[in-house]
């Protein structure tokens, strides 16, 4: 029974790391001024969906967006968001 509970713990701990990584991965992302600027195996890792998907949710949804404040982030910054959350 002991070595099924360590078991556990050693693939809870190294979940957590994994989780901690993508978290390190996720803001150096954020840090970046151009998310697009990574190679498409970085983005699909990160975003789960190829660049062409993004740039063409990008466009279909502008239009949609009010930006009455011109300090509000722009719609790619938003789905940038959006992604990182998920």
């Amino acid at each position: 029974m002991w070595r099924i509970q360590r078991i556990l713990r050693l693939l809870d701990a190294a979940h957590r790391v994994d989780v901690d990584n993508r978290r390190r991965q996720l803001r150096h992302m954020r840090e970046r001024n151009d998310p697009f600027d990574v190679p498409d195996a970085e983005f699909v890792a990160t975003y789960r969906l190829p660049k062409e998907t993004v740039l063409s949710l990008i466009e279909e949804l502008t239009p949609f967006l009010n930006r009455p404040d011109p300090r509000d982030i722009s719609v790619a910054r938003k789905v940038n968001i959006l992604y990182i959350n998920l």
